[in-house]
């Protein structure tokens, strides 16, 4: 990984780690409460879905207005509490700066490995400018502010593929469960490395992620015993009603009341046999990405932070526009709709809070231009990965 890049990246985190505390407390720290909290009681040996206890400590942080008194709650598998378990032995407000800067590191370490995936080793020079792309793309920047974790989802799918295409099956298989942190993302990618695995008979992928897995489930275990039955009491609580998501599901059900889309992405589970062809043609990382822009906006579950997912899909839309193979005229084409695309969701988020269905323009708004730069700028196959 370019040392100068990484560098960037860590002063970056550093910088915003540090502005926050100073100049805009508030920011990092909503969503992470949830993250935090739950990690804090697994910390000290307590049930970390105790909705009682939850509320108890999260109000001692945040005092409850009026009218504004519910908790928030992590839904996500165990795991994720496991890894945030030495965030959670911290005071709140520090564990929020270190989550801040870690969150800002993975990000850009993310983004770096997918233009390195991508690139001749003589022909990097233009990470800086991917790096300034992805880490000021609205979703990038929500994640951050607010303290979400879909980061973590991002790193794992890009050192997954990294991992698949290398040949490190079995570690590929390990990272990978940090994918299904946040599963309704992923679906399709995990079914395409599922049929993948199958049809080439790579066990050591699904034994990486099972083991993974599995000795997760142990440690768990060792500090809470009771984690299997609290987690599904949770999961059962699930608002499995929620309306307002960046989902085309949610955008039918929001202004038509038809809600038939909510599990449309149940319909794109055949692709996952094209995509494995993709795959082989073209590598990883592309048919990941196609995998990626078509099936959020057809998640059951997600909202516009979600879309950071879509990260590597921008950074091989910007290596495809360095090309000479097209014409100017498509290369500014593509380019100005890609900007466009980005300034268009940074003016949604500072304008007035909106509806998070107003977002979902922008995945498919990005595979309309990807599927223009694949069309235009004639990518050339990229050596197969078995």
């Amino acid at each position: 990984m370019s040392r100068n890049a990484l560098v960037f990246v860590t002063v970056s985190g550093l910088l915003l780690a540090t502005s926050f505390t100073r100049f805009a407390p508030q920011w990092g720290k909503h969503d992470f409460l949830a993250y935090w909290s739950s990690s804090h009681l697994l910390a000290t040996g307590s049930d970390p879905y105790d909705t009682t206890a939850l509320r108890t400590l999260q109000h001692s942080i945040r005092p409850p207005r009026p009218g504004r008194g519910a908790i928030i709650q992590a839904w996500n598998p165990p795991w994720l509490l496991l890894i945030l378990l030495p965030l959670g032995l911290l005071p709140f407000d520090l564990a929020a700066s270190v989550w801040v800067f870690f969150n800002t590191v993975l990000i850009g370490a993310a983004i770096i490995i997918s233009w390195e995936m991508l690139t001749d080793p003589s022909k990097r020079r233009g990470v800086f400018v991917v790096l300034l792309a992805g880490l000021s793309f609205g979703a990038t920047l929500q994640t951050i502010i607010i303290g979400q974790i879909v980061g973590l989802v991002l790193v794992g799918l890009v050192l997954g593929v990294k991992g698949l295409q290398s040949g490190w099956h079995g570690w590929a298989g390990v990272v990978l469960l940090l994918t299904t942190i946040k599963p309704h993302l992923t679906y399709l990618v995990l079914l395409l490395i599922v049929v993948w695995s199958l049809r080439h008979r790579r066990w050591q992928v699904l034994g990486g992620m099972m083991a993974a897995g599995l000795a997760a489930g142990i440690i768990l275990w060792i500090i809470f015993p009771g984690w299997i039955f609290a987690y599904f009491r949770t999961l059962l609580s699930l608002p499995y009603t929620v309306l307002d998501m960046s989902t085309l599901g949610s955008f039918a059900e929001a202004l038509f009341g038809f809600s038939g889309l909510k599990f449309a992405g149940l319909l794109l589970l055949p692709v996952a046999l094209p995509l494995v062809r993709v795959q082989a043609r073209w590598g990883w990382l592309t048919a990941t990405n196609m995998a990626l822009l078509i099936s959020v906006p057809l998640a059951p579950y997600g909202f516009s932070f979600d879309q950071i997912v879509l990260l590597p899909a921008i950074v091989q839309i910007i290596v495809w526009l360095r090309r000479r193979d097209p014409s100017r005229r498509w290369r500014w084409i593509i380019g100005s709709s890609l900007a466009g695309i980005m300034l268009v969701f940074f003016w949604q988020l500072i304008l007035p809070p909106s509806h998070y269905h107003w977002f979902v323009w922008v995945p498919l708004a990005l595979l309309g231009v990807y599927a223009l730069a694949w069309r235009q700028l004639n990518a050339q196959p990229s050596t197969p990965e078995n």
